[in-house]
């Protein structure tokens, strides 16, 4: 290799170490997660549903406003309410809420690939007034959509509508993805051209080259195969088995709050949930209780959902929410009634059961990374012998000494 070769050698590799540590500081940017602020922006939702004249109306309003927020890292106050035909607010109004992810896409996965077309809350909520108030952390980007029916004393039949909350990408992850197709299309230029670079003497020579050529690009394949299966494999077994929790109370008086819902949880599934007070002097639920509960996620320190509501008719208040993120979260629910003048609260600990990516999404994002790698290594291929003819050719040139 001649001397100028190796310089430009050189230059290439500095440059794809410096893509890559790059792309490795910025692959896991420092997470600061932070509340919605009380004077921040919202905006209204439109409804997919038709509304008819005549009939209840429900407004959504998105706090902040839908395109501000960042998946997975910031939450969102949805605040749901409803009017009469006179316009005038409803009141003790029951509420089923019920929220859905982004359907799947064949093309590019999300960062929780077993969350795209699940359920990311189903409940059932009594509000004394017409608001109803919740805050939640948005996983992924895409288009989710958001089930509300409302039934109230006066209203004939439950109305019901459809919201779509549209929530953009994090500008990082286009960032990181352009950055990492750039080393692999490198890569993949950098090996075309040592294959280019070799000396080729006939047709033998040139099939030498076309099966090193293969040879690179099958290698690359196996490489990364084996990084996503032991990336998802180390995932997969990153936690022990899943802890068998003990169900918490709290006690105050003759008072008491149980949490009755699970203790173990998987990602993508919806975990049943609930929680009641109840009299220990008749053993009876306390039916005029308002419940406060607040779903946290240990390992960020972020709450992944908060809202209120009041128990049925059996004095238990239940709801049904999946935890995206395979870290340890816990419950905290708060119980207000005017039979005891300090709220109850107690502290559940929920132990998550995380899933490695299905076999699809690995096998795409195979076939993707192959792909890039594969067509640099064609245009380094190309490129190198076109360089290498042009030598050729300007060397076979013989000087004619003939004329004077």
């Amino acid at each position: 290799m001649t001397t100028s070769s190796r310089r430009w050698l050189l230059g290439w590799l500095c440059l794809v170490s410096v893509l890559v540590l790059s792309l490795s500081a910025q692959a896991h940017p420092e997470q600061v997660h932070q509340g919605i602020a009380i004077d921040a922006p919202a905006e209204a939702v439109q409804s997919k549903t038709p509304v008819l004249a005549g009939k209840v109306q429900i407004q959504l309003v998105a706090q902040p406003p839908l395109s501000e927020i960042v998946p997975a890292h910031q939450p969102v106050r949805l605040r749901l309410e409803a009017a009469n035909r006179q316009h005038q607010p409803v009141q003790n109004a029951q509420w089923q809420i019920t929220l859905n992810t982004p359907a799947k896409t064949p093309w590019l996965s999300s960062d929780f690939p077993m969350v795209e077309g699940t359920t990311l809350l189903n409940a059932n909520l009594t509000s004394a007034t017409s608001l109803l108030e919740l805050e939640t952390i948005l996983p992924i980007r895409g288009s989710y959509t958001l089930q509300a029916t409302i039934a109230a004393p006066g209203i004939n039949a439950p109305v019901a509508q459809t919201f779509v909350l549209n929530v953009p990408e994090n500008p990082v992850k286009y960032r990181n993805a352009a950055t990492l197709a750039v080393i692999l299309l490198l890569v993949g230029l950098l090996g075309g051209w040592l294959i280019a670079k070799q000396p080729r003497g006939g047709s033998e020579e040139l099939s030498q080259s076309v099966r090193l050529l293969l040879s690179g690009a099958a290698m690359a394949a196996i490489v990364a195969l084996l990084v996503v299966n032991i990336s998802a494999e180390n995932a997969e077994h990153s936690q022990l088995e899943p802890l068998s929790l003990s169900r918490t109370t709290a006690e105050v008086g003759s008072l008491k709050l149980e949490y009755l819902g699970d203790t173990i949880a998987t990602v993508g599934k919806l975990a049943d949930l609930s929680a009641r007070l109840i009299d220990t002097r008749t053993n009876q639920p306390v039916q005029d209780t308002t419940f406060r509960l607040q779903a946290k996620d240990l390992e960020h320190g972020m709450t992944v959902l908060s809202v209120a509501g009041k128990p049925d008719a059996n004095g238990v208040f239940t709801w049904q929410q999946q935890f995206f993120d395979g870290a340890p979260h816990q419950i905290q629910i708060e119980a207000v009634s005017p039979a005891n003048s300090a709220p109850l609260t107690l502290a559940q600990a929920i132990d998550i059961e995380s899933i490695a990516p299905p076999l699809s999404v690995r096998l795409m994002t195979l076939g993707y990374m192959t792909a890039i790698v594969g067509i640099g290594m064609v245009i380094g291929f190309g490129a190198g012998r076109m360089r290498s003819g042009s030598r050729y050719r300007k060397s076979s040139v013989k000087p004619d000494t003939g004329r004077i």
